[in-house]
């Protein structure tokens, strides 16, 4: 629970250097009344812009500088809550944001977002949209819970229940399912492609098997040829085998044969020697009538009977 104690502003809107300051914790309600442009709705502007940064109008940061002065805008809010006292500090030109527990300055060291979500979750423990919708209600521009949008209702809701959990976790697990589809979608492709290369390989082996195929038919082939050869070649070497054989056999009594050779040699000599007398004799006869010696005619009968011999 909140229970605020003041808030005081300086140089907000229409407000000028002189701070103004509403004591909240007085009583136990504190009513304020006026009429039309005095400045009430400046409590909600003021209020929402020192806790969240922003006016709980339609107005931006720069216009709620006093246009006059034009600097130094500042504004300052005391509450307790969960058993301290706190106290919250924003300006514009020049900037400040500060919190303070009990006193003590809570440390700056992070970033201003970072340091804004400090103030929201862990102290008010609720944002911008269900303070506006829980805490203060304005005429002139609350919308009613039922017409906002479903992400802005969820958002009040988790603010009021205190269940933001929910939500971080729906955020986380949008992640992670998001994560998970990318995964999903790298791992599919990593299968696609890793089913290409196997149709590949299989291609490739396929290929290969028909390749080898024919070569181990050419080799056979080949194998087949060489031992038809082989055995037409053993064949002729063995009808050579049994030729040298017989040759082997017909030349053994080679010397008797020479022997013979030799006396035939000889006899033929003779023969051609006889003959040659004969071829000379027969000659003589042939072209002589007279004997060379005697000059006496050789009878014809003569010459026909050593013809005849």
């Amino acid at each position: 629970m909140i229970k605020f104690k003041s808030i005081e502003w300086s140089n907000l809107l229409s407000t000028g250097n002189v701070p103004n300051k509403i004591q909240l914790d007085s009583h136990n309600t504190t009513l304020i009344i006026g009429k039309n442009g005095n400045g009430k709705s400046t409590v909600l502007d003021a209020l929402t812009f020192v806790l969240f940064g922003k006016s709980f109008r339609s107005i931006s940061k720069n216009q709620l500088i006093n246009s006059i002065n034009g600097k130094n805008t500042k504004v300052s809010v005391e509450f307790d809550t969960n058993g301290s006292s706190y106290r919250v500090v924003r300006g514009i030109k020049p900037n400040v944001f500060e919190i303070y527990k009990n006193e003590e300055l809570i440390t700056q060291d992070a970033a201003l977002k970072d340091y804004q979500l400090i103030l929201e979750q862990q102290i008010l423990k609720m944002n911008y949209r269900a303070f506006t919708q829980v805490v203060i209600l304005g005429s002139s521009s609350f919308v009613p819970f039922m017409q906002l949008s479903a992400s802005n209702r969820r958002e009040v809701i988790e603010d009021i229940l205190d269940i933001r959990i929910f939500s971080t976790m729906n955020s986380l697990l949008k992640e992670k399912i998001q994560f998970t589809k990318r995964e999903l979608e790298l791992a599919e492709n990593s299968i696609n492609e890793s089913k290409t290369r196997i149709d590949s390989q299989k291609l490739i082996i396929k290929n290969l098997e028909t390749s080898k195929n024919k070569h181990v038919d050419s080799i056979q082939s080949r194998i087949d040829n060489n031992i038809s050869e082989l055995d037409q070649t053993n064949k002729s070497l063995s009808d050579i085998e049994s030729e040298i054989e017989s040759l082997q056999i017909g030349i053994s009594d080679e010397n008797t044969i020479r022997e013979v050779i030799a006396h035939a040699k000889t006899l033929l000599r003779t023969h051609t020697h006889n003959n040659e007398l004969l071829s000379t004799t027969i000659h003589f006869f042939d072209n002589n009538e007279n004997c060379p010696q005697c000059s006496q005619e050789i009878p014809h009968e003569h010459k026909y009977s050593i013809k005849d011999n």
